[in-house]
């Protein structure tokens, strides 16, 4: 410790003190931000990378005033394209630890390379994965150990048929099937403890009755209790490890949860009374909060305009919330900030379209007299 700095600050603040002055914690109120200029067109997929960047994908052909087709990212303070993008929609995207970034959609080229509908971003150049996929990619995730898993509507991936589901092995790089696949598409998938979840429309997995939700050990596909009653269109792993699953659904386990819930390890519990609308994105928060996005307007009774936060026993709006639109897409970055995506125009009173930034309350330290 520099001693001499440190008595020096010491008598700066009984100064202060004896001058009449005192020390006021001063919060700065929590509040929605654009993200420079937004994009032309609805945004569908987010994700934090291992960089701290944000990246986007979706409809639009700008970003911040920038051609952009499809993706983008977010530098901190301006929007920057990723070589010449994709020829047609980003439905999702997924970050490896290695700082590579997966994209899926109904594309079928990235950059300038033949890329069936699921491609990588190696940090200047668009590259493929195999003969990708059939036909759309709705859903991508990435496990601890770096394999990738995409969902969707094809039925072959890598010319192996893959109905709906299939796992990207990095060390052969080849497709591979999970099983007989699913009866109808795969909308979301997220990785927990070495265990893949998937969710969707369809009702079976390998033959087995599952109902719009399903787990991979590893070797077969597993129900989750008597799964929901209709489509699954999201879901994430809490800090708690738990998994959590949103949609149009009402009921999960025969249960009344409206729209989202979480799974206990045996069977499928409500947050509070669920919301008013469909659930179209999940993101789950460091300090164990979980965001929702959707095109409902209560959220446990609460207003809460088409986003709100779990806290674990209640439901919270997050300031006033998006304007008309949905909430297609959520991302939580590093500092704690929430990120929402989608079709809207404005965030609170920010114009915002179709993209936003929540920022939490922090506070600062100010000498007042």
């Amino acid at each position: 410790m520099n001693t001499q700095r440190y008595q020096t600050g010491i008598y700066r603040i009984i100064i202060l003190v004896c001058l009449g002055w005192s020390l006021a914690v001063t919060p700065v109120q929590a509040a929605w931000q654009a993200l420079g200029s937004g994009m032309n067109e609805q945004v569908r997929a987010l994700v934090v990378g291992s960089d701290g960047k944000l990246y986007a994908g979706g409809y639009f052909t700008t970003a911040g005033g920038v051609a952009a087709l499809r993706v983008a990212y977010w530098n901190g303070s301006a929007w920057a394209n990723m070589g010449n993008g994709m020829t047609s929609t980003v439905f999702a995207l997924a970050a490896g630890s290695s700082g590579t970034l997966y994209a899926g959609g109904a594309f079928t080229t990235a950059g300038s390379v033949a890329a069936l509908r699921v491609a990588y971003w190696n940090g200047s150049a668009w590259a493929t994965l195999g003969n990708g996929v059939n036909s759309t990619v709705y859903a991508l995730a990435v496990g601890s150990d770096g394999t990738l898993y995409a969902g969707g509507a094809f039925t072959t991936a890598g010319g192996v048929a893959a109905n709906r589901v299939a796992r990207w092995n990095t060390s052969t790089s080849t497709w591979q099937a999970l099983g007989t696949g699913m009866d109808s598409d795969v909308y979301a998938l997220a990785v927990g403890s070495g265990t893949l979840y998937a969710g969707g429309y369809f009702t079976t997995a390998s033959g087995v009755a599952v109902n719009r939700v399903a787990r991979w050990t590893g070797s077969a596909w597993q129900a989750m209790g008597s799964g929901m009653n209709d489509e699954v269109t999201a879901l994430a792993i809490g800090s708690d490890g738990l998994l959590y699953a949103g949609g149009k659904f009402i009921t999960a386990g025969g249960v009344t949860v409206n729209r989202v819930a979480r799974w206990s390890g045996t069977a499928w519990q409500a947050l509070g009374t669920g919301m008013n609308g469909t659930v179209y994105a999940l993101a789950a928060g460091s300090d164990g909060k979980l965001y929702v996005g959707g095109e409902f307007t209560t959220a446990g009774g609460v207003a809460a305009n088409r986003v709100a936060r779990w806290n674990g026993t209640t439901w919270e709006a997050l300031g006033d919330g998006i304007g008309s639109g949905e909430v297609r897409a959520l991302a939580v970055g590093s500092d704690g900030s929430l990120y929402a995506g989608g079709t809207f125009n404005t965030a609170g009173t920010t114009p915002a379209y179709p993209i936003a930034k929540w920022t939490e309350d922090n506070s600062y330290l100010l000498w007042t007299k």
